[in-house]
């Protein structure tokens, strides 16, 4: 009697056991996790930012009546960086990635009084980006990028630093044209970065070290020397104005040094990039002079 109990509880186990192998386990989805994964990088592209702020411009241009060469200059000093950028959602069938996240503007220094006092402008945006046949990314804004698009077609031209302009040739003796020139020198000598100007012509390699560097702006400085100029004349005059400074004012300098950095690693184009260096320069001097 108790064999027949043990062989009944043998093929009980055994029965159980075959069951638990046989039962469906869950498929993995690594395409769809892939696929949500790429989206989310599609969200979170520098150059997808650039498009959207220059769709803002563009529609800022739009309303503003008269005066877009302001906003031109600014356009092509401002650098934008969208914080938080997510993917919301996917459109298989157009092949388009929603986004969302705080789009910010940052302004070039000069351009504060414009907007009040602010070093920046933002929004809560939503936005589209397609990938096309040839790979590239295209962003299309969705809702929420008027508060910025109103606030640039609103700027206060008052407020706004002008380009120097060249005055009209007119017939001069030799002794006031070289008055004038003096005079234009002394104006031009305003802005550290015209000042400096005969030294960025000088070949050469950037102020760091361009063997295993992995920051996209790095690679851009090295490999272009008009901005390796510009890196070397900005890390030149920032040790000058460190060592010949108070503690205080080494204080201020050092401390705007990693925002300077920060601005510089957001840039995509060398426009951008040689635009940060000049705008670094004048607030060194700057900086510098009132200490």
């Amino acid at each position: 009697m108790r064999v027949l109990w043990w062989r009944w509880l043998k093929l009980l186990l055994g029965s159980l056991a075959l069951s638990a192998c046989s039962k469906p386990q869950p498929a993995p989805e690594p395409k769809r996790r892939a696929s949500s994964e790429l989206s989310q990088a599609s969200c979170a592209k520098q150059q997808v930012f650039e498009q959207l702020k220059a769709a803002a411009f563009e529609k800022a241009k739009a309303v503003r009546i008269g005066d877009t060469e302001t906003l031109d200059r600014l356009g092509a000093a401002a650098v934008v960086r969208m914080d938080r950028p997510a993917a919301s959602g996917r459109d298989q069938a157009l092949n388009v990635t929603l986004c969302k996240g705080r789009m910010a503007i940052d302004l070039p220094p000069g351009f504060e009084d414009a907007f009040n006092g602010d070093r920046q402008v933002v929004a809560e945006v939503e936005y589209g980006v397609q990938s096309t046949a040839d790979r590239t990314l295209r962003a299309y804004p969705i809702d929420g990028l008027e508060p910025v698009v109103y606030r640039l077609a609103a700027i206060d031209l008052k407020t706004i630093p002008q380009p120097a302009r060249t005055p009209p040739v007119a017939r001069q003796t030799v002794a006031a044209s070289a008055a004038s020139q003096t005079t234009a020198n002394s104006k031009t000598s305003t802005r550290r970065s015209a000042e400096l100007e005969p030294r960025l012509t000088t070949r050469g390699r950037p102020s760091f070290d361009c063997r295993g560097i992995r920051a996209r702006v790095d690679r851009m400085v090295c490999g272009d020397e008009r901005l390796a100029a510009l890196d070397r004349v900005a890390a030149s005059l920032y040790d000058q104005a460190m060592d010949d400074s108070d503690r205080e004012t080494r204080a201020i300098l050092s401390g705007t040094q990693g925002r300077f950095v920060a601005r510089r690693g957001r840039c995509a184009t060398p426009a951008c990039v040689a635009a940060v260096y000049r705008d670094r320069m004048d607030e060194i001097d700057r900086i510098a002079s009132e200490g």
